[in-house]
């Protein structure tokens, strides 16, 4: 015993060391980021919620007003505007942005020493452009305050990535604060990857804690999140356990997924089932796009039904509604981290009314 009294001991310390040089650098990373991407001190918490600003896919010009906050989706990050005139004859708007493209913003950056130009760009594709519009929960605006704060931040815009974007510009014009949901979620990102690598991100209980205490969810929606987290889930061990219109939880590319049931038949005898989904998938190189796919449930337990009926003041819709709205986005590049994923999907299907 006293021979490896020695070698244990020097392990443990070791191993401790490491553990307390790990927290070390996840604590500086965490002050570090935080310093950064600090989000500004907000009266209203709806402002910084990320359930209560919403985005939503526009379809039409007639959708698009002036004083409107757009978004222009890319693959690595959302350009933001504020429109200054719509024209629906020519189905052309004209909008007031902090930058152009990605290398007129780097070429702004560079000869200007983190000086961008506010300037108002005409755009005429709008059926082929990819927009959506900023939609703030119990709030109401004035269209000439907006544009005047647009018109103002023209003559002098300090840039800056993390705290002075073109979201943070397009925020302040309709709020009067300047705010980056953007850069907030970089933030949580990564520390949540700092803690937990890639599963941690997609995590939604986890998630939804250090998105309450990073300031980006408001107290309602933290409760109602944590409320539809908390239903129970009933593994599939049989062909009379999932019908069309349910939500199924399952593991796809090794993370929490969750598709809605079209529709479902039992192959032959054996133990499996043929179910058509409407789901999140994953596209290589592309926007995840909602997808109409077949997938055959083994019953091994590893596929489960989500019990959102268990949620009070929860009402569902009907099996057949559910399973018509979840066709009706098929094809739809919607997806948005934290904001519209997989589960936010199922959720949209399913839910008609949910309120805490």
């Amino acid at each position: 015993m006293i021979c490896f009294t020695g070698p244990l001991l020097i392990v443990k310390v070791v191993t401790i060391l490491k553990c307390v040089a790990r927290r070390g650098v996840r604590l500086l990373l965490h002050d570090a980021l935080s310093s950064i991407f600090d989000l500004p001190d907000c009266e209203d918490p709806v402002m910084h919620c990320l359930e209560c600003v919403k985005r939503e896919v526009v379809f039409t010009i007639d959708e698009v007003h002036v004083g409107d906050h757009i978004v222009f989706c890319g693959y690595i990050y959302d350009h933001h505007a504020i429109v200054s005139e719509v024209n629906s004859e020519e189905k052309s708007i004209k909008y007031f942005e902090a930058t152009n493209t990605t290398l007129g913003f780097l070429y702004d950056v560079l000869r200007r020493f983190k000086k961008a130009h506010i300037k108002e760009t005409e755009m005429l594709n709008f059926p082929n452009s990819d927009i959506q519009l900023v939609v703030y929960k119990n709030r109401e605006h004035d269209i000439n305050v907006i544009l005047r704060r647009a018109q103002e931040c023209a003559d002098d815009y300090d840039y800056c990535i993390p705290t002075n974007n073109c979201e943070h510009f397009a925020t302040y014009c309709v709020t009067g604060v300047a705010l980056s949901t953007q850069s907030g979620k970089f933030r949580i990102i990564l520390d949540l990857f700092i803690d937990g690598c890639l599963c941690a991100v997609f995590d939604e209980g986890k998630r939804n804690i250090v998105l309450k205490k990073g300031g980006l969810l408001c107290d309602s929606c933290y409760e109602q999140n944590a409320l539809l987290l908390g239903v129970s889930l009933k593994p599939i061990t049989n062909s009379n356990d999932v019908n069309p219109g349910d939500i199924i939880r399952y593991r796809y590319n090794c993370l929490n997924h969750e598709a809605v049931i079209l529709t479902a038949s039992c192959e032959d005898e054996r133990q499996i089932i043929r179910c058509h989904i409407a789901h999140y998938a994953f596209c290589l190189f592309r926007h995840m796009t909602i997808t109409e796919e077949v997938i055959s449930i083994k019953f091994n337990g590893k596929y489960n039904v989500v019990n959102y009926g268990e949620a009070r003041n929860c009402v569902l819709y009907e099996p057949s509604e559910v399973c018509q709205r979840a066709r009706s986005r098929i094809n739809k590049t919607l997806f948005l981290l934290f904001v519209n994923d997989s589960t936010h999907f199922a959720r949209w299907c399913k839910l008609k009314f949910c309120e805490i």
